[in-house]
């Protein structure tokens, strides 16, 4: 069967989003297999993986996949690292590949990389920069949006709200939870240290509330 997909978009722009994803994964991935894929077009976080810039990124994946497609199994173990259990792929340094996919090719795409690694769960950081932004994000069984209560920021949703409304994609709002997140007192620059952060309590508080839903369960 499908992967559970969990989406990561909001149109409130860079309030922990990342963060938010990557502690998701990593406490998910302490009983699931799970991965995460970063596709925002600058997602500053080659450093903060404390990667050295050798081997393959998520734009080789793609190069494979669509031109080598029998050299795409072995890339991609090359090309999957590890933090705590939850693994990933090194986000793409061009992003220009990673615009150019379609939707087919998404869908194609990432049902490899499932089976490749027998993932339960995939772990979708987005951004608008992505072609076919909308079909992705109906593909999600879950999307979490983060917000803010400024009046910049409800503007900003409520137009998101109204274009997907048009798009006649009631279907990813009703698939959509926003949430307000606190002020943290401290989180830790290491990605690893994420899942013994307060966020991290955070985020176990909601997917107990979501337990009920059934996408954890387990």
């Amino acid at each position: 069967g499908e992967g559970v997909r969990i989406g990561f978009y909001s149109p409130v722009r860079r309030c922990l989003q990342t963060g938010f994803a990557l502690t998701l994964g990593q406490i998910l991935a302490k009983k699931s297999r799970v991965l995460y894929l970063n596709l925002e077009a600058f997602s500053g976080l080659g450093g903060r993986f404390g990667e050295e810039t050798e081997g393959d990124d998520l734009a080789d994946l793609i190069y494979y996949y669509r031109n080598l497609p029998e050299e795409f199994e072995g890339r991609f173990q090359q090309a999957r690292r590890r933090i705590n259990e939850l693994d990933y792929i090194p986000p793409a340094l061009s992003f220009t590949d990673v615009q150019q996919m379609s939707e087919e090719e998404w869908d194609g795409f990432l049902e490899r990389l499932r089976q490749s690694g027998r993932y339960e769960y995939l772990i979708l950081d987005f951004s608008e920069a992505l072609q076919g932004l909308p079909h992705l994000l109906s593909k999600c069984t879950r999307i979490y949006a983060i917000q803010r209560k400024d009046p910049v920021s409800q503007a900003k949703k409520k137009h998101y709200e109204r274009v997907m409304k048009e798009l006649r994609h009631d279907d990813i709002l009703d698939k959509t939870a926003w949430y307000t997140l606190p002020q943290f007192t401290y989180l830790p620059d290491g990605v690893s240290q994420l899942a013994f952060s307060e966020l991290a309590d955070y985020v176990r508080g909601i997917m107990r509330e979501e337990s009920e839903v059934h996408i954890y369960a387990g």
